[in-house]
C-alpha cells in the first residue's frame, strides 16, 4: 500500500486503472465528516485530487473515480453514505449516474443522497439537477466550507433515513386497518 500527504490520516488504494481514492485513518472523532464514506466521481484529476484532500481532511472515507463505469464498479464496494459527483463529464454524465444509481434497490445503493456539482448556476441547471435525483447542488468552483456542511447534512439525512427503516423493521406488526377506514361494529356480546 502506498502513502502520500499525512500518514496519519491517509492511505492509497489502486486498481488495475490507477488511484481511485483514499481513506481516512485516523481522523478525530470530532471532525465533521469522521467515518463518512463518499463516493467521489469527477473527471478532471485535479480538481478530484483536491476535493479528495479536503473530505479527507475533515475524516471522510473516500473512493474517488474518473466516471460513471468506475463509480458504478465501486459503488457495492465502497456502500457510500454520500455520492459526490461532477455532472459535466465526457461520455455518460453525471445524470446518467444518478438514474442509474436510483434504479438500483435501497440495499444497492439506490437511495445515497446524492449531491451534483455543475459550473452553470442558474435556476434551470439548479432544478435539473435537482429533478435528475441528487439532493443537493453545488456550483464550481466549490466552496470548501460548503462542500463539507453539504456532505455532512447528505450523510445526516442517510443515517436518519437508515435509523427509520431499522425501527420499522423491529416495529410489531399493527392489526389490519378496516376497509375504507370505516370502524368495525363489534357483535353483541363480544
Amino acid at each position: 500500500m502506498n502513502t502520500r500527504g499525512d500518514r496519519s490520516l491517509r492511505s492509497e488504494s489502486r486498481t488495475s486503472r490507477g488511484r481511485t481514492g483514499t481513506k481516512a485513518r485516523s481522523a478525530r472523532p470530532d471532525s465533521p465528516l469522521a467515518g463518512v464514506r463518499v463516493l467521489l466521481v469527477e473527471d478532471y484529476a485535479v480538481v478530484r485530487e483536491v476535493i479528495d484532500r479536503l473530505l479527507v481532511g475533515f475524516g471522510a472515507r473516500v473512493t474517488a473515480v474518473a466516471g460513471v463505469r468506475e463509480a458504478l464498479e465501486a459503488l457495492p464496494r465502497a456502500r457510500p453514505n454520500v455520492l459526490v459527483s461532477d455532472i459535466d463529464m465526457p461520455g455518460e454524465d453525471g445524470y446518467a449516474l444518478i438514474r442509474k444509481i436510483r434504479a438500483l434497490p435501497p440495499d444497492q445503493g439506490g437511495q445515497t443522497p446524492a449531491i451534483g456539482l455543475t459550473g452553470w448556476n442558474t435556476a434551470e441547471d439548479q432544478a435539473r439537477v435537482l429533478w435528475a435525483g441528487f439532493q443537493y447542488w453545488l456550483t464550481k468552483p466549490v466552496d470548501a466550507r460548503r462542500l463539507v456542511t453539504v456532505v455532512a447534512a447528505a450523510a445526516a439525512s442517510a443515517a436518519r433515513r437508515s435509523t427509520r427503516a431499522v425501527l420499522a423493521s423491529r416495529a410489531p406488526n399493527k392489526p389490519a386497518e378496516p376497509l375504507n377506514g370505516l370502524a368495525q361494529e363489534k357483535p353483541e356480546g363480544a
